[in-house]
């Protein structure tokens, strides 16, 4: 696993300078020999933007080893103005850090993933039911080919608000998906579908009040004794 000032992150650095672009990817990245992540890092020509630590690990290949992230609503934001929230693979799984993004203020909501064959209905659910929760632009890049015995089922795509599918790879093959995007539709969580009839805000219609059991760190099930 590199360290964040490793030659390999240097080059990624370089060639989003040389080619202008902004790029998440998905990495181990160790910080001393105790302390060893599942990350997702934003890197544009300037260097690194922003780094996020998995933090839901499931028991299963590296996240069995890894340090568990401490935060999930962190934003970071590229040079043109839009608004980046990250997540890695299991933690779409989860509707709250999804949420814990958009209320944050993301734009876009981009997750790196290694979904296996077996999980081919979560690539095909997940995008379009986070992004039309939180109104915002899903991007899930999933991976390819075969490693230790899985295969990878691809199907990365790009959902927008209301989780309206923009572009989808068709399945397990290289694909480039390109789409323009509006940022003030994913800012805009009003739907007036019918004007002063239909109105829809997922967030303003929120009533946090009402959820407190989300936030309990330990479930507790009561059983009944029907002797």
């Amino acid at each position: 696993a590199p360290t964040i000032d490793s030659p390999a992150i240097q080059r990624l650095i370089e060639a989003c300078q040389a080619n202008q672009l902004t790029i998440t990817i998905g990495t181990l990245i160790r910080k001393n020999r105790d302390e060893l992540h599942n990350s997702a890092l934003m890197i544009d020509g300037s260097g690194l933007i922003g780094r996020y630590n998995k933090v839901h690990l499931p028991h299963l290949g590296v996240d069995r080893f890894v340090d568990r992230g401490l935060a999930c609503d962190q934003i970071f934001t590229t040079q043109s103005g839009c608004k980046v929230g990250l997540g890695i693979c299991y933690d779409s799984s989860f509707p709250e850090p999804m949420r814990a993004l958009g209320l944050a203020g993301a734009d876009v909501i981009a997750l790196g993933t290694n979904w296996p064959v077996a999980a081919s209905r979560t690539a095909e659910i997940v995008p379009p039911a986070r992004s039309m929760e939180n109104h915002l632009f899903f991007v899930a890049a999933n991976r390819i080919g075969e490693e230790r015995g899985f295969e990878y089922c691809g199907l990365s795509s790009i959902c927008g608000p209301d989780g309206v599918e923009l572009a989808r790879a068709k399945g397990a093959e290289e694909t480039e998906l390109i789409v323009d995007i509006d940022l003030e539709q994913a800012r805009n969580k009003r739907i007036e579908r019918t004007p002063g009839k239909h109105v829809i805000d997922r967030f303003a219609d929120r009533r946090p009040e009402m959820y407190s059991r989300l936030s309990d760190s330990i479930a507790v099930t009561k059983s009944t004794d029907n002797d």
